[in-house]
C-alpha cells in the first residue's frame, strides 16, 4: 500500500482546489517559511481522523478553514481527500484504491467520507488504528515533534510501542471485557438478593390460595344456575318480540303496497303537470317565435326602406362622377396642346444654340494654332515653380507625417493595451452576467413549479369544500344515530353489575370514597377489547375505593344490607403486578409480541396502580403462534392473550375459538358502563367533527381565497422574474457584444500598428525620392526664368490683339448662357406638363372605375329591394299559421287541468289509508322494541354477571322448562348464601404464588447463566493479557536491536539501547532510552546537545520503521539540528528505506533535497493562497520542464 494523492480545498493556506500526486520512493516538500508546507501535514493528519484541534496547530477545528485574504474571499469549508493504492490488500476493504474524504465547515459541522460513502469519524480512527497512521502515531513527525520521542516520559513512551506491536485493539477489547464482568457480577448479586425476598414472600400465600379454590368452584356453579335462569328469560322475551316483530312486517308490506299506489299516482299527477308545463313552455315558444317573426318582419320593412334611401343616393352619386369625368377629359385635351408648343419651342431653342456655337468656332480660329507661347512659358516656369513648392511643401507634410506616425505608434500601443484590460473586464463582465442570468432562470424556475403547486393546492382546497357539505349531512345524521343509541345505553347501563356493586354504588355518597368500577376508570382501545375482556373476566365489577377503610366500611355495609357481595381495590394498600426486566427483554426479541398489556390500557395516572395489578403481568401477542412462543419462552409460567381472545394459561393450557360477535357500535361485548361511556366518546367526538367540518369549510373558503393572493402574487413574482431574465439575458449579450466589439478593436489596433510601421518605411522612402526631385525642379526653375524674360517683349504685342478677341467671344458667350438658360426654362415647363398629363390619365382612369362600379352596385341593390319584399309576403304567411298554433295550445291545457285535478283527489284518499296503516304498524313495532329492551337487559345482565356474550350463552347453557324454574332459583340462593359464607377472598393469591414460583425458577436460571458469563469473560481477561504482553516484548525486542544498529551507524560509534522501567509488568511501565556517544560516558538524555537528541530520535524512528512496515512516513523538517556531516548520514538512512516504504520529507536542507526522487515545491501567490510546484528530479535533465499543479 502507498500515497497515491493528496487533494486540498479550503484548508488553511490551500485557497484553490489543489493536488498533489506522489510517486514511490522519497518525496522532498521545499519553501519558504510560512509558505504552507507544514499545513500538508496538518491535512493528512486532519483527513486520517485526528479530531484535536492543537494537534492540528489550531485551537478550532474551525480555524482550518481559509478564512480569506485582502485578495480572496474565505470559504465556507475545509476539505482533503486521501487516496491509497490498496493492490496489495494491506486494508480489508473490497478496493484496489481507497479514497478518504474528510470535510470541517465553518460552523463546526464534520462530515467522512470512505470512497464516497458517509462514515462516522469513529469509523476512520478504527480504519487506521494499529497501521501506524492512527491517531499519535509514530509515522508522521510534526515540526519539532521529532526530539518528543526521547524528550517524553517513559510510560508516554511505551504508546508508541503498542501502536508498533499492534495491541491497542486487543486494549479496547480488555475494556470491554471488564466492563461487561462488572455488570455481570452486580447482576449475580442482584439475583441472589431477589431469590431470597422470593422465598420469604411464598409461605404466607398457602392457605389463602386453598380458600381461593373453593371459592372459584362455588362460583363456577352459581355462574351455571345464573346463566340458565338468565338464558331462559332471554328466550321469552326474543319470542315476544319476534311475534310483534312479525305483525309490524306484515302491516309494513301493506304499507309498501299503498305507499306504491300512491307513488304511481303521484308519477301520474307529476307527469300531467309535465304535459302541463310542456303546453305552457310550447305555448310561450310559439308566442315568442310569433313575436320574433312579427321583429323580423319589422327589420326586413326597414331595411328595404334604407336600401331605397340609399339607392337614390348611390344614383346621384353615379351623375356627379360622370360630370367630374367629363370635366377631366376636358382639361386632358387642353394640357396635350400645351404639351405640343412647349416641345416645338425647344426645337427652335436648340437651333439657335447652334448656330451660336459655329459663330463662336468661327471667331477663334486665328488664335488656334499660332497662338502666343508665352503663356505656355510662364505655365511651364509657373509649373516649375509650382512642383519646386510642392516638393518643399510635401517634404515638411512627409517630415510632419512621419513625426505624426511615430506619435500614432506610441497611442496604438497605451490604446492596445488599454483595449486588452477592457476586453478581459468584459469578458469577466460577461461570466458575471451569465452567473447572474442562471440564478435568475433557476429562480424563475423555482416559481414556476411553486405556481404549479400552489395551482395544484387550490384545486385540491375546491374539491375539499365541495365534499365539506355533504360531509357535514352525513356528520348530522350520525349524530342523530348516536344520540339515540347513548339513550338506550344509558338505561341498560344502569342494570348492568351484580346486587352488590349496584348498592355501594347507590350509596356512593354516604359511604365515601368509592372511586367507582374498574370499568367506569380504564379507556381500552377498540381493537383490544377482547384480549381485555378475557384478561381482567369477573374484575370488570371490581370496585375501585380510596383507602382499604373505605373498602372495610362499604363491606359492613353490604353485611347490615344484605345486598350481596362485592370485591374492593383500595388506593393505599393495592401493589402492581410487573413482569421483571429479563422477562421484558426476553419478550422484546419475540416477533408479535407488542409487550405488557397494561401499557395498552389507559387511565388518569391515580389509577395506573390497578391497571398494573390486574394486568401488568399480562403479556399481548398479535396471534396464537406468536403467544404460544412467548409463553413457552416464559416457561409456561405468565398468561399470555391475543387480540381475538385467545389465551395461554399458566401451565400450558390454551382457550380460543370463534371471535365473539360485535355489538351495534362495532365494539367487543364490554360491560354496559364501559360501552355507554365509548358511545358517549364517539357522539362527542361526532359533534367535534361537526365542529370542525363546520370550521374546515370556513377554513377551506380563506384558504383558496389566500390561494388565489399567492397565486395572483406568484404571477406578479413569475413576471417580475421573465423581465429580470430578458434583462440579464440583454445584460449577457451586451456584454458579449462589447467583448467582441473590443476584440475586433484589438485586432483593428494590431493592423493598424502594422500598418504604421510599413507607412513609416515608404514615408522615409519617398522622403529621399522629394529630396532629389526638389534640387532637380529648382533647377528647372532658374533656366525657364531666363527663358520668360526674353518672350515678354513679344507677348505684349499679341496681348492687345488678343483683347479684342476676348471683348467679342465673351458677348457670343453671354448670348449662349440666355439661350440656354431659356433652354432649360423651357425643358422644365415640358416636364410639368407631362407630370400633369399623367396625373390626368390615372384621375381619368381611377373615376371611369369607380364610375362602373357605382352602376354594378345600383344593380345589385335593386336585386335585394326585390328579395326584401318578397320575404316581407314569406313572414305574412308564416304570422297567419303562428295564430292558428296557438289558438291549439290553449284547448290542450285546458283538457290537461281537468284529468291533473281528478289524479290529485285520488292521491289525497291513497294518502289517508297509508297514514292509518303507519300508525298500526308503528304501535306493533313499539311492543317489538319494548320486548327486544327486555331481552336487551337480560343480555347485558349475562355480560355484566357471567362475562359472557348471549351467543356463547345459547352455546354453553341448556333454556330451563317452566317446572325447573323454582328449583333453580333456590340453588341460586343457596349458593349465594355459601359464596357469603366464605367472605372476602382473593382470588389473585393462586396467580401470586404461581407467579412468585415461576419468577423463582426463572431467577435460579438466570444465576446459573451470569456464573457462566462470568467464568467465560475472566478466562478471556487472562487471554487477551497474555496476548498483549507477548506482542509488547516481541515488538520490544526487536526494536531494541534496531535501535541499536541505527545509533551506531548515526552516531559513527559508541551504543545506545531501551530498557524497561518494570521488566515483570511491562504493559504497566515505561520505556527507557540510554545512549552512550562515541568518546562520552553514558549521561540523561537532558545533557545531550540538540543535534545528539535528534540523531537519537532518528534513530529509534527508523527503527520503529524498521520493526513494523508502514504505507508511509512523513517527516517535516527531521534533521534541521543536524550538521553537514550527519545529514549525510541522515540521507543514506532515507535511501535504505526509500525501497520498503514511501517517505515524505519536508526540509530546508539542500542536501536532503539531493536525495529526493520528486521535489515539490510550495509558494505563497500574491492572492495569500498556497500553491505546489512540482519537479521530477529523474526529468530534469531532459526535459527541464516545471509543471504547476494547482487548480485554479
Amino acid at each position: 500500500m502507498r500515497l497515491r494523492e493528496l487533494w486540498l480545498y479550503g484548508f488553511k493556506s490551500f485557497g484553490r482546489k489543489t493536488g498533489v500526486r506522489f510517486a514511490p520512493g522519497i518525496t522532498a516538500i521545499v519553501g519558504p517559511n510560512g509558505s504552507g508546507k507544514s499545513n500538508l501535514i496538518d491535512a493528512v493528519r486532519f483527513v486520517l481522523g485526528e479530531a484535536n484541534a492543537r494537534a492540528l496547530r489550531g485551537s478550532r477545528l474551525e480555524d482550518l478553514v481559509f478564512s480569506g485574504s485582502a485578495a480572496r474571499r474565505g470559504l465556507g469549508y475545509a476539505e482533503v481527500t486521501l487516496v491509497l493504492d490498496n493492490r496489495d490488500g494491506f486494508f480489508s476493504l473490497p478496493y484496489e484504491e481507497i479514497s478518504v474524504t474528510r470535510r470541517i465547515l465553518r460552523n463546526g459541522e464534520s462530515a467522512a467520507w470512505i470512497n464516497g460513502s458517509p462514515v462516522r469519524l469513529k469509523d476512520l480512527s478504527t480504519l487506521f488504528l494499529d497501521t501506524g497512521l492512527g491517531q499519535g502515531a509514530f509515522a508522521i513527525v510534526g515540526q519539532g515533534e521529532v526530539d518528543a520521542l526521547i524528550a517524553e516520559r517513559p510510560e508516554a513512551r511505551r504508546t508508541a510501542f503498542e501502536e508498533l506491536a499492534g495491541i491497542r485493539r486487543f486494549r479496547e477489547r480488555k475494556r470491554e471485557a471488564e466492563a461487561d464482568l462488572a455488570e455481570v457480577e452486580a447482576n449475580l448479586t442482584r439475583v441472589r438478593d431477589l431469590l431470597t425476598a422470593l422465598e420469604e414472600e411464598r409461605a404466607p400465600l398457602r392457605e389463602e390460595a386453598e380458600r381461593a379454590r373453593r371459592y372459584l368452584a362455588l362460583r363456577e356453579e352459581l355462574a351455571e344456575v345464573e346463566g340458565r335462569l338468565l338464558l331462559t328469560e332471554l328466550l321469552r322475551h326474543e319470542r315476544e318480540a319476534a311475534r310483534a316483530f312479525r305483525l309490524a312486517q306484515a302491516l309494513e308490506a301493506a304499507e309498501e303496497r299503498v305507499r306504491e299506489q300512491g307513488t304511481r299516482l303521484a308519477q301520474r299527477l307529476s307527469r300531467l303537470r309535465d304535459a302541463e308545463e310542456r303546453l305552457r313552455a310550447g305555448k310561450r315558444r310559439e308566442e315568442g317565435e310569433y313575436e320574433s317573426l312579427r321583429a323580423r318582419r319589422e327589420a326586413v320593412l326597414r331595411d328595404l326602406l334604407a336600401l331605397e334611401a340609399a339607392d337614390a343616393e348611390r344614383r346621384q352619386g353615379l351623375v356627379r362622377m360622370r360630370d367630374e369625368l367629363r370635366k377631366a377629359l376636358a382639361e386632358r385635351r387642353h394640357v396635350r396642346a400645351a404639351l405640343v408648343r412647349a416641345k416645338a419651342e425647344r426645337d427652335e431653342l436648340a437651333a439657335e444654340l447652334a448656330t451660336l456655337a459655329r459663330e463662336e468656332s468661327e471667331l477663334s480660329a486665328p488664335f488656334g494654332e499660332d497662338g502666343d507661347p508665352l503663356p505656355e512659358l510662364q505655365d511651364r516656369a509657373f509649373a516649375a515653380a509650382r512642383e519646386a513648392a510642392r516638393l518643399r511643401s510635401e517634404l515638411r507634410r512627409l517630415e510632419e507625417e512621419l513625426a505624426r506616425l511615430d506619435r500614432r505608434r506610441g497611442q496604438l500601443l497605451a490604446e492596445r493595451e488599454e483595449l486588452t484590460e477592457r476586453h478581459d473586464r468584459a469578458l469577466r463582465a460577461a461570466e458575471r452576467a451569465k452567473a447572474e442570468l442562471d440564478g435568475v432562470r433557476a429562480e424563475l424556475e423555482r416559481v414556476r413549479a411553486e405556481l404549479a403547486e400552489r395551482r395544484k393546492r387550490r384545486e385540491e382546497t375546491a374539491r375539499a369544500l365541495r365534499t365539506a357539505e355533504a360531509r357535514l349531512l352525513e356528520a348530522e345524521r350520525e349524530l342523530e344515530r348516536l344520540r339515540a343509541r347513548v339513550a338506550a345505553l344509558a338505561h341498560q347501563a344502569s342494570l348492568a353489575y351484580g346486587e352488590g356493586v349496584r348498592a355501594v354504588l347507590a350509596a356512593r355518597e354516604e359511604l365515601g370514597g368509592i372511586l367507582g368500577t374498574v370499568s367506569s376508570l380504564l379507556d381500552v382501545p377498540e381493537e383490544l377489547g377482547l384480549a381485555v375482556d378475557v384478561a381482567l373476566g369477573g374484575a370488570w365489577e371490581h370496585l375501585v375505593v380510596e383507602s382499604e377503610g373505605d373498602a372495610r366500611r362499604a363491606i359492613a355495609f353490604l353485611k347490615e344490607r344484605g345486598k350481596g357481595r362485592a370485591t374492593f381495590l383500595p388506593l393505599d394498600t393495592l401493589r402492581p403486578r410487573e413482569l421483571p426486566p429479563r422477562e421484558r427483554d426476553l419478550l422484546a426479541r419475540v416477533p408479535g409480541v407488542r409487550g405488557v398489556l397494561a401499557e395498552w390500557v389507559r387511565t388518569e395516572p391515580r389509577y395506573a396502580v390497578v391497571v398494573r395489578h390486574l394486568l401488568g403481568q399480562v403479556v399481548l401477542a398479535e396471534t396464537l403462534a406468536a403467544a404460544t412462543q412467548a409463553a413457552r419462552l416464559l416457561g409456561f409460567r405468565t398468561r399470555v392473550v391475543t387480540p381475538e381472545g385467545d389465551v395461554v394459561h399458566p401451565g400450558g393450557a390454551m382457550t380460543g375459538g370463534a371471535p365473539r360477535p360485535r355489538g351495534r357500535g362495532g365494539r367487543t361485548s364490554f360491560p354496559p358502563e364501559q360501552v355507554l361511556r365509548a358511545a358517549e366518546a364517539e357522539l362527542r367526538r361526532a359533534e367535534s367533527e361537526h365542529g370542525e367540518i363546520l370550521r374546515a369549510t370556513e377554513e377551506l373558503r380563506a384558504a383558496e381565497e389566500t390561494n388565489a393572493r399567492a397565486e395572483e402574487e406568484l404571477r406578479a413574482r413569475l413576471f417580475s422574474l421573465q423581465e429580470e431574465e430578458r434583462d440579464r439575458r440583454e445584460e449577457v449579450l451586451r456584454a458579449q457584444r462589447e467583448a467582441e466589439v473590443l476584440a475586433a478593436e484589438l485586432r483593428a489596433a494590431d493592423e493598424e500598428l502594422a500598418l504604421s510601421e510599413a507607412t513609416r518605411s515608404d514615408l522615409k522612402r519617398e522622403l529621399a525620392e522629394i529630396r532629389a526631385g526638389l534640387v532637380r525642379a529648382e533647377a528647372e526653375e532658374t533656366s525657364l526664368a531666363a527663358e520668360l524674360a526674353e518672350r515678354a517683349r513679344e507677348a505684349e504685342r499679341r496681348r492687345r490683339e488678343r483683347e479684342e478677341f476676348h471683348r467679342r467671344q465673351g458677348e457670343l458667350r453671354i448670348r449662349r448662357a440666355r439661350l440656354e438658360e431659356k433652354s432649360e426654362a423651357n425643358a422644365r415647363a415640358l416636364a410639368d406638363l407631362e407630370r400633369v398629363a399623367a396625373s390626368l390619365r390615372d384621375e381619368i382612369a381611377r373615376t371611369w372605375e369607380a364610375y362602373r362600379e357605382g352602376k354594378r352596385h345600383v344593380r345589385a341593390q335593386a336585386e335585394r329591394v326585390r328579395s326584401y319584399a318578397d320575404e316581407l309576403v314569406r313572414y305574412d304567411g308564416e304570422l297567419e299559421q303562428r295564430k292558428r298554433v296557438l289558438a291549439g295550445y290553449d284547448a290542450a291545457l285546458h283538457a290537461v287541468r281537468r284529468r291533473a285535478e281528478e289524479a290529485e283527489e285520488r292521491l289525497r284518499r291513497v294518502d289517508a289509508a297509508r297514514v292509518e296503516l303507519v300508525r298500526r304498524r308503528e304501535a306493533h313495532a313499539s311492543r317489538a322494541r319494548e320486548a327486544e329492551l327486555r331481552a336487551e337487559e337480560v343480555r347485558n345482565r349475562l355480560r355484566a354477571t357471567l362475562r359472557l356474550p348471549p351467543e356463547a350463552a345459547r352455546e354453553r347453557y341448556a333454556p330451563l322448562s317452566d317446572d325447573e324454574v323454582p328449583a333453580a332459583r333456590e340453588r341460586l340462593a343457596s349458593l349465594e348464601t355459601a359464596l357469603a359464607e366464605l367472605g372476602s377472598v382473593n382470588t389473585y393469591v393462586l396467580e401470586e404464588e404461581a407467579r412468585i414460583e415461576r419468577r423463582m425458577e426463572e431467577l435460579s436460571a438466570s444465576l446459573e447463566d451470569l456464573e457462566a458469563g462470568k467464568r467465560r469473560l475472566t478466562e478471556l481477561l487472562r487471554r487477551l493479557e497474555r496476548e498483549m504482553e507477548e506482542r509488547f516484548r516481541e515488538a520490544f525486542a526487536r526494536v531494541d536491536a534496531a535501535f541499536r544498529e541505527h545509533v551506531a551507524f548515526l552516531f559513527g560509534g559508541g551504543q545506545g539501547y531501551l530498557v524497561l522501567t518494570d521488566p515483570a509488568h511491562p504493559l504497566e511501565g515505561g520505556v527507557e532510552v540510554v545512549l552512550e556517544p562515541p568518546g562520552k560516558r553514558r549521561m540523561p538524555l537532558t545533557l545531550l546537545s540538540g543535534g545528539e537528541r535528534a540523531m537519537a530520535a532518528l534513530a529509534l524512528l527508523f527503527a520503529f520503521l524498521q520493526v513494523r512496515e508502514v504505507p508511509f512516513v512523513i517527516l517535516d523538517e527531521a534533521e534541521a539540528a543536524l550538521d553537514e556531516g550527519n545529514l549525510g548520514r541522515f540521507g543514506e538512512l532515507l535511501r535504505r528505506f526509500r525501497e520498503r516504504t514511501q517517505l515524505l520529507v519536508i526540509t530546508h536542507r539542500k542536501k536532503t533535497m539531493a536525495f529526493a526522487d520528486v521535489l515539490y515545491g510550495v509558494v505563497l501567490d500574491d492572492d495569500g493562497t498556497s500553491r505546489i510546484l512540482s519537479v521530477s528530479l529523474e526529468d530534469v535533465d531532459e526535459e527541464a520542464e516545471v509543471t504547476l499543479r494547482t487548480s485554479p
